[in-house]
């Protein structure tokens, strides 16, 4: 009985060591699972970490590269608008200098203008002058010429008497403004008194003025059909 018993307890304790063993067996896989997944989980972590280290330097980078670019960007907005602006101020420049040419060439047109016209009126000005001279040279002229023509004529004109010493005491202007001389009136008709009463020859008194010469006179010449200057206001 005790070499059963003793047989017993041999199969007990080997059953229990055989339990013992796989217990600690289960224990080591255990352990070594939980080792395992922790050095899986410190490995993943790691990972993860590098990861988002990797992201993140990434990231920088992008952004990086991105300040970089929008930098670059900027700068060359600030250079265009420079150029454009400088180009702007060159344009408004051009057009400045344009405007003030312009202004001094028309001032200069103007200029030339006014002296054209102001050497044009001076011309035509020294022609009216010139052509009224001449006119009263030729009317001077053509009167002189009817005078000496009368002259002659009335020569050896009976009708003619000798001019008396006082004849140009006794010029008087009658009503229609026109002046007469008292001897004129006296004669009997057909006679009259050498450089007298003789028509267009007739000779008025030394401090007789005659009618205020109109202002606009030399506007009023004209040319006869004889070809002498005439004025409407003498007519």
């Amino acid at each position: 009985q005790n070499r059963v018993l003793k047989q017993l307890e041999r199969e007990r304790k080997k059953r229990q060591e055989r339990i013992d063993a796989q217990i600690r067996k289960i224990e080591e896989a255990k352990k070594e699972e939980e080792r395992k997944a922790k050095e899986k989980k410190v490995k993943d972590e790691a990972d993860k970490k590098a990861q988002e280290l990797k992201q993140k330097e990434e990231q920088d980078r992008l952004k990086k590269e991105e300040a970089e670019r929008q930098k670059k960007l900027a700068e060359e907005e600030k250079k265009k608008a420079e150029e454009e602006k400088k180009k702007k101020e060159e344009l408004e420049k051009q057009k400045k200098l344009k405007e003030e040419q312009a202004k001094k060439e028309t001032a200069e047109k103007e200029k030339q203008k006014k002296a054209a016209e102001e050497k044009e009126k001076q011309k035509k000005a020294a022609e009216e002058k010139e052509k009224q001279k001449k006119a009263a040279e030729e009317k001077e002229k053509q009167k002189k010429l009817e005078a000496d023509m009368a002259k002659k004529d009335g020569a050896n004109d009976p009708f003619k008497l000798p001019k008396p010493a006082d004849y140009d005491e006794y010029w008087y202007e009658a009503e229609d403004g026109l002046m007469y001389n008292e001897y004129d009136d006296e004669l009997e008709e057909g006679y009259y008194y050498e450089g007298s009463s003789d028509g267009d020859n007739a000779v008025l008194p030394a401090n007789y003025k005659g009618i205020p010469r109109p202002k606009d006179y030399d506007e009023y010449w004209y040319e006869g059909d004889d070809g002498q200057m005439y004025n409407e206001y003498d007519d």
